[in-house]
């Protein structure tokens, strides 16, 4: 019997990390996901995702810093800081998947960024140790940081958005994957004078499964069909997805979720609304859906998480 045997779980496992930037690893029967629906009367550590894995598997943490982490699951702490785990203070995991340790030359890594890059990466150019955080993606300088980042198979659409209310969609294909640690990607969006990304998404598989979801300033959200969206050419300025105006203010939190999935909107202040995505206000790109969000005069909206 070796170490390896002595660590390995006797299950299947779930993952999961915290917008406070705590990470959890947990035996999959013991799990309970349930979250209180409506808005909560404090603040709250709401997860980020939750990933389900076998005992075996061998997993890639990815964070908001460009960095990744590839290991067994095994090597995945029951519970830590992010600090703990080797991240540094403002560093935090935005996502994860299981790794198919006999298709790492037909995976890749794509990641996105509001400095409006995007890098597309083989897995099996990868560098760095097992279980150790080594860079994917270069050129984040404060306050850059990633905003989606999943493995896709070549076959998967990026999506950002912007503060302005404009999203593009483009193919991961029109990437040219990068080898290199310290490249930085190329063009996904031209952000207008005054914009800013706020946010972005991965999709992988059938679109009409999936929503675009919006939330404003002033509370007013809606989920339009991801169909609804065109696909153009990567590095466009993308099209208007919110008649922006005073009584909606700007985009404040934007995702890309499945139409039976569930969804958080975080409020500055650490509120959470838990809703399912089906609540969200049904609407075309270009209305402002209804007012359903209500943090209070004194709290705003700040993250829109899907599970």
């Amino acid at each position: 019997m070796t170490k390896e045997d002595l660590l390995r779980p006797k299950g299947p496992q779930v993952i999961a990390s915290t917008i406070r930037g705590n990470l959890y690893r947990v035996q999959a029967k013991d799990f309970n996901g349930r979250q209180t629906r409506g808005i909560t009367k404090r603040a709250v550590d709401s997860p980020l995702f939750f990933l389900e894995t076998g005992a075996n598997d061998m997993v890639l943490l990815l964070s908001n810093q460009g960095r990744a982490w590839y290991g067994p699951v095994y090597r995945v702490p029951e519970k830590a800081g992010n600090i703990d785990f080797g991240l540094d203070k403002e560093e935090i995991i935005i996502s994860a998947d299981v790794v198919k340790p006999d298709r790492t030359d037909k995976t890749y890594l794509t990641l996105a960024a509001t400095n409006g890059k995007v890098k597309r990466t083989v897995v099996a150019d990868l560098s760095g140790g097992e279980a150790n955080w080594n860079r994917v993606m270069g050129g984040l300088s404060e306050p850059d940081q990633v905003v989606a980042a999943a493995l896709t198979d070549g076959s998967c659409k990026v999506l950002l958005f912007t503060k302005n209310g404009k999203v593009i969609k483009f193919e991961e294909e029109s990437v040219n994957p990068q080898a290199s640690s310290s490249a930085t990607g190329v063009a996904a969006i031209k952000v207008a004078k005054g914009d800013r990304i706020i946010s972005g998404s991965i999709v992988c598989g059938d679109e009409k499964a999936y929503s675009v979801l919006l939330v404003s300033e002033k509370g007013w959200a809606k989920r339009v069909s991801l169909t609804a969206f065109p696909t153009q050419g990567r590095g466009g300025q993308g099209v208007q997805t919110l008649k922006i105006t005073p009584v909606t203010g700007k985009v404040a939190a934007a995702s890309v979720g499945q139409n039976k999935s569930n969804a958080n909107i975080i409020s500055g202040q650490g509120r959470r609304h838990h809703l399912s995505v089906s609540e969200f206000p049904e609407s075309n790109r270009v209305n402002r859906g209804e007012q359903i969000i209500d943090f209070g005069a004194d709290d705003t909206v700040q993250q829109l998480t899907t599970f």
